[in-house]
């Protein structure tokens, strides 16, 4: 309701309904921007392990033969 409030008095054009309206799909969208934050953020751990990977062997491998030699 607050939020709707505070829409309604920026917007006086609007009908206070609306702006409900406009308050609940907001709120509405909040849980879905964290999910989608949360997979966001998990996606680029993933990347930047991968770029790191990447680095390793390019610093310590100079061709395939070297991967082979190395014990894991």
């Amino acid at each position: 309701m607050l939020k709707a409030w505070s829409i309604y008095c920026k917007n006086r054009g609007l009908s206070f309904g609306e702006c409900l309206h406009h308050a609940w799909l907001s709120a509405k969208a909040e849980e879905v921007n964290e999910q989608r934050i949360e997979a966001a953020k998990g996606a680029a751990d993933i990347q930047s392990l991968l770029i790191k990977r990447q680095v390793f062997f390019e610093e310590n491998f100079k061709n395939r033969f070297d991967i082979l030699e190395h014990n894991f």
